[in-house]
């Protein structure tokens, strides 16, 4: 049992140094993810169906990539499409802006009183602290650890 911690932590290691985790702030990509839920993105090999973090505007935004066109330029789509602010409205944007593919989801915290979501969502994009720590939070933790790929 020592060993599987041991190369779970050289395994973590390697590829902390190589990935990034986002946050989702939206809920552009319900029920697949939902607002607080923690994502690991890593690598740029994607094809169409992948869920992807692309920074748009200097904002990392979440979505599945629902079509590569001819010019090599990404179609964007969230799974909630009546929600979702994707390139049905900014347009198609450019590979050298995915910052990596969504392999897993590795937690996810939220507010106790759904009503809240939003509002909390909001905070965290804006790295609101204050507004977080006077939510009533939840870790849901039916939701730790899955694979997105």
């Amino acid at each position: 049992m020592r060993w599987f911690f041991v190369v779970l932590g050289l395994f973590l290691v390697v590829f902390w140094i190589r990935a990034h985790y986002f946050v989702v702030v939206s809920s552009s990509m319900e029920p697949t993810l939902l607002i607080g839920d923690f994502v690991f993105g890593i690598g740029k090999r994607y094809r169409v169906g992948d869920i992807l973090v692309v920074e748009r505007e200097g904002v990392h935004i979440v979505k599945r990539l629902a079509k590569i066109n001819s010019e090599g330029r990404l179609i964007l789509r969230g799974d909630n499409i009546g929600n979702s602010f994707d390139s049905r409205f900014f347009g198609a944007v450019s590979a050298r802006t995915v910052r990596g593919k969504v392999h897993w989801l590795l937690w996810s915290i939220g507010p106790k009183v759904n009503s809240n979501v939003h509002e909390f969502g909001l905070a965290i994009a804006r790295r609101d602290i204050k507004t977080l720590l006077k939510q009533e939070l939840c870790f849901r933790t039916g939701r730790w650890f899955r694979s997105i790929a």
